[in-house]
Formats: C-alpha cells, sequence, structure tokens
C-alpha cells in the first residue's frame, strides 16, 4: 500500500518539495542563527563572569554577606550558594577546581534539562553558581525564536505546497479519469482548462485528441454504414433482376434489359471492391510507387479527349492553358486522378458553361480544375475528401463518394497536396501541386 502511494505524482510532488522545504529552511537560517547565538552566548558570559566578581567585591571589600548579594544583581542572572560542590549537579575538573581555589570564576553547563550556562565562583569556602533567569535567558529566548522560525515556515510551507501541487495534480487526475472514460468507448470527455502553463497545454492537446478520436469514431462508423449500403444497393438489384429473369414468360427485350441492370450493378460492385482495395493500399503504404518519366500535360490532353462527348454533351466552353510540362512519377495512378477530377468538374456544371484546366511549371508544377457549377457550401468543403462524401447528400447510383479521396491519397503519395477553393452555385477549383 505505501509503494503504491508512493508512485502517486501528488506523493512525489509533495515529498520532494518538503525535502526542498526543510532544506531550505534549515541550512540558510541555520548558519545566521549560529553566528548570532555565538555572539549572544559571548554576551552572556561576559554578564556572568562580571557578576561573578561583583558579589566577590561585594562580600570581601563591601562586607554584604552572600545572602544579601541577589537584591544587588541584575534581574537577568539568578544566585545560588553551596556548601559542597557535590551539591551541585556538575563535574568540575581539577584544573577548574584549581581555578576555583585561586579566586577566579569558571563557567560550566548545568544540567537540569536546558543546558545553562552558569558560572562559580569560591567566595569564603562556599561556592556561588550564577545563572541567567529562565525567563529572560537571552540564550534559551534564541533558541525558542529559532525553533519557532523554523516550525513556522515549515508548517505554512507545507499547506501552501500541498495546495499548489493539489492543484497542478488535479487536471493530470482528470486527464487520466478522462482517458479511462474513452478506453471504455465514451468520447463525452472535456477536461476544464485555466490557465496557460504547461498542465493547460496538455489539457488542451487531451481535449483535441478526444474531440478527433470522437470524430475518427463518427467517421468509422459512417465508414461501415456507406460500404454496407453501397454494397447491399447493387446487391440487392442483382438479386431481384437475377429473379426476375427466371420467369419463364419474359419478353427478350425484357431479359437483355434486366441482364443489363445486371451486368451494371456488377460493374459497380466491381468498381466499389477496387476502389477499396487501392484506398486501403494508398493509405496503408503499401502500394509500390512506379517511377517513369512521360509529359504530364499530353496526360492531362488526352484526358480532356476521353471525356469529349461528356462535355461537348453539356455543351461546356473549354479554356485550356497547358504548358508542357514532364513529370516523373506514377503514370497510371496519376491518370486516375485527371479522369476523376475533370469528369467531377463536368459533371457538376451547369449547360453551356465553362470548364477551365491550366497546367504551369513554377517553382512547383500546378495544375487548376475550374467549373462555373453548382459549387460546394463550406459546411461540405470540411468534408469534400472524406470516404462515401457525396455533395448532394443522396446515395446516388453513379459514384460511390470515394474518387475524391483516393485523388488525394494519390496526390499525397507523390509528395504534393491537393486543395479546394469554392463559392455555392458560383463553382468550384481544384488546385494539384506537385
Amino acid at each position: 500500500m505505501l509503494k503504491k502511494g508512493f508512485r502517486s505524482i501528488y506523493t512525489k510532488f509533495i515529498t520532494v518539495f518538503f525535502l526542498i522545504l526543510i532544506i531550505a529552511n534549515i541550512s540558510s537560517p541555520l548558519i545566521v542563527f549560529r553566528t548570532i547565538t555565538k555572539s549572544v552566548y559571548d554576551i552572556v558570559t561576559d554578564n556572568l563572569k562580571n557578576s561573578a566578581y561583583i558579589v566577590k567585591n561585594l562580600v570581601e571589600n563591601k562586607n554584604i554577606p552572600l545572602e544579601e548579594i541577589p537584591k544587588y544583581l541584575e534581574e537577568t542572572n539568578s544566585m545560588k550558594i553551596y556548601d559542597n560542590l557535590k551539591d551541585i549537579n556538575m563535574f568540575i575538573s581539577n584544573n577548574q577546581l584549581k581555578t576555583l581555589e585561586k579566586g577566579e570564576a569558571i563557567f560550566i553547563a548545568i544540567s537540569d534539562g536546558k543546558a545553562i550556562l552558569s558560572s562559580i565562583i569560591m567566595i569564603d569556602k562556599s561556592y556561588v553558581v550564577i545563572s541567567p533567569n529562565n525567563e529572560k535567558n537571552p540564550i534559551l529566548k534564541l533558541r525558542g525564536l529559532e525553533l519557532k522560525l523554523f516550525i513556522a515556515p515549515l508548517m505554512v510551507g507545507s499547506i501552501l505546497i500541498a495546495f499548489a501541487v493539489a492543484t497542478v495534480v488535479k487536471p493530470i487526475k482528470e486527464i487520466s479519469k478522462g482517458s479511462k472514460e474513452i478506453a471504455m468507448g465514451n468520447f463525452n470527455v472535456n477536461i476544464k482548462v485555466k490557465g496557460k502553463d504547461e498542465v493547460a497545454e496538455l489539457a488542451n492537446n487531451f481535449n483535441l485528441m478526444v474531440k478527433e478520436l470522437s470524430k475518427n469514431e463518427y467517421l468509422h462508423k459512417d465508414f461501415v454504414n456507406s460500404v454496407s449500403h453501397e454494397f447491399k444497393t447493387p446487391i440487392s438489384s442483382l438479386k431481384g433482376y437475377a429473379k426476375l429473369i427466371k420467369d419463364p414468360n419474359l419478353t427478350d427485350e425484357q431479359r437483355c434489359q434486366y441482364a443489363d441492370i445486371i451486368i451494371s450493378a456488377s460493374e459497380k460492385l466491381s468498381n466499389l471492391s477496387t476502389n477499396l482495395l487501392r484506398l486501403s493500399e494508398l493509405e496503408n503504404g503499401s502500394l509500390v510507387k512506379k517511377n517513369t518519366e512521360f509529359s504530364l500535360s499530353e496526360q492531362i490532353r488526352s484526358t480532356i479527349i476521353l471525356m469529349q462527348n461528356q462535355w461537348e454533351e453539356k455543351n461546356l466552353n473549354l479554356d485550356l492553358d497547358i504548358d508542357e510540362v514532364n513529370y516523373t512519377g506514377d503514370e497510371e495512378l496519376l491518370c486516375s486522378v485527371w479522369m476523376n477530377l475533370i469528369s467531377n468538374a463536368i459533371k457538376y456544371s451547369k449547360p453551356e458553361g465553362q470548364l477551365s484546366i491550366s497546367v504551369k511549371k513554377e517553382d512547383n508544377i500546378i495544375i487548376k480544375i475550374s467549373d462555373n457549377g453548382i459549387g460546394v457550401s463550406e459546411e461540405d468543403m470540411e468534408n469534400i475528401f472524406l470516404k462515401f462524401f457525396k455533395v448532394d447528400k443522396t446515395r446516388s447510383s453513379t459514384g460511390t463518394g470515394l474518387g475524391l479521396p483516393i485523388a488525394k491519397k494519390i496526390i499525397e503519395f507523390h509528395g504534393g497536396k491537393i486543395l479546394l477553393e469554392s463559392k455555392l452555385n458560383e463553382g468550384s477549383t481544384f488546385t494539384i501541386i506537385l
């Protein structure tokens, strides 16, 4: 239990700060107090020495009885008279004894629980012990003050440190608790952030992570739902029309019509499977890039010619500004990008609209594909490159919502980036930078 408690960051903080506080609180003040104590000790010693000789002078020269001497002493000192050294709780060496016999004062600490410094002098075969009064003893007062000055900062510092550490550790505990909630699948977690320190930054990053994880979880569920729907629709068509074909009363025309629908649904399933596989390979980095040098300009021109029937059907006006540019990359993958972007531009263009395509080589290769069609709203622009996302918000039978995500992954696969600028009902411009 003790080991578990010490693993807590709160306990570690408290322990470390408390040790630092003790060291800091003892080291410097201890040096200062020891210096002051030495000075006070010297003052008390001189005072006791003077008092001892004053007593001796009063007895020997003024003929004042020893019993009356205390009233002549300072209030800071007290005096006791002993007939025998054995009555005094102390040890006196032979040298000190000789000093006493000469009529001189000696200094010794009498052990009565407080180690009081006292002076002893021999007068008329009696031993006079002069000690500072306990209530007015400067050494005892200094030691008491020293103790208070050590204990008070320790207590106040400990309380402040405990409060400070609790304040710091609280959001960390909340983050830990939130992590457990996320592990259990609950993404409705938000850590309240105060301040702008490192812990606040950690909490902000945690909230951002939770937001992204929540979004990814939503996208994952949406992806599963979308895949299920995209597969379910053509499979239902295959099943339904296959049953109809079994009807012996069908005309040849009806049978051919149903067969065409089955073929169309099969092709959609095949394209969907192929696109999902390609997207998975691009995302996992398992796709091997076939680097070949080719004319990027010619590739885009060929794509435009392949789609001639589509743009002529809408009577679109083509505005081409294509410089001659060569590029080294995966020719097949990049071709699928131009096919997707140009077909989308044609698909969402208004009849008799304009389709603009430019290829320029500056510091990078910049390809722009623009239309003046239905455009994309700001809300949809945030999701335009998500899997299965469709601008028209319907599960259209044409298209799977995988074209743009695949195009984006292919461009990123080549170290480039794709950008979209669009306004609703005014048109869109895809910019590819290689």
